[in-house]
């Protein structure tokens, strides 16, 4: 959400006796970096946004990668991600020691299944999104009720919300599997937020675009109808 919507709600909730100077801050924005371990920027959101570190089970916040790091540049290691992400799978994933598994493995026990959403988990995530958002235009609020209820893609967002978005399914994402090791006494892998940088070069792309593919090869009519895909990479294939 924007600063000028958290304050309305700290504003709303302590019955309008708020006020930063109290906390030794000249302004809202001051006040935010006292507490940058509870709330962060949006990096290039446009208008500015802020938005919830998430904590962990505990209420402290979750320690090896901090959720800080999440940004617009970071991600979730893939095979992680999906085993969170894709519940229309038929099949569970487990952890291995060392990556997400599709499916049962000799030897690997039944608590080593990866925390995969269930559909209505997700719906409810997107819920929660978008009653952080407080849209003064109806056209937006009725455009999120859309987003929501149809179960539409990323692009059906106003765009100064798809990077929030983004982000916010980041943390989410990695709090669940953060809690999910934490539960078990397992070191999440060094890499599990990494870098978009280096995923860069020909060799690493591969892995991506064979899970690119095989993606669409699951996709929906109505889905594939709604992918988009830059307008450079059309320009590159042949006739």
């Amino acid at each position: 959400m924007t600063p000028a919507v958290l304050k309305n709600r700290i504003l709303d909730a302590t019955e309008r006796a708020f006020d930063e100077s109290e906390w030794g801050a000249s302004s809202f924005a001051e006040f935010l970096r006292k507490f940058d371990d509870v709330v962060v920027p949006v990096a290039n959101s446009r208008p500015p946004q802020v938005i919830l570190v998430p904590q962990s089970a505990t209420g402290s916040q979750t320690t090896g990668h901090p959720v800080q790091d999440i940004g617009s540049k970071r991600r979730i290691r893939p095979d992680l991600w999906e085993a969170v992400l894709n519940y229309s799978s038929d099949l569970p994933y487990y952890w291995d020691g060392a990556r997400a598994v599709k499916g049962a493995l000799d030897g690997v026990p039944a608590e080593m299944k990866l925390p995969t959403l269930a559909k209505h988990e997700f719906s409810e995530w997107r819920r929660d999104f978008i009653a952080q958002q407080s849209p003064d235009q109806p056209a937006v609020r009725a455009r999120l009720q859309t987003w929501l209820e149809k179960d539409q893609p990323l692009v059906a967002l106003p765009r100064s919300l798809r990077t929030s978005w983004v982000i916010d399914l980041k943390m989410r994402v990695f709090k669940r599997l953060d809690e999910w090791f934490q539960a078990r006494g397992i070191a999440p892998p060094d890499d599990l937020v990494y870098d978009e940088e280096l995923d860069e070069g020909p060799d690493a792309a591969d892995p991506l675009r064979e899970r690119v593919l095989a993606a669409v090869r699951e996709m929906s009519r109505g889905e594939l109808e709604a992918l988009q895909l830059p307008a450079t990479v059309l320009l590159r294939l042949k006739d």
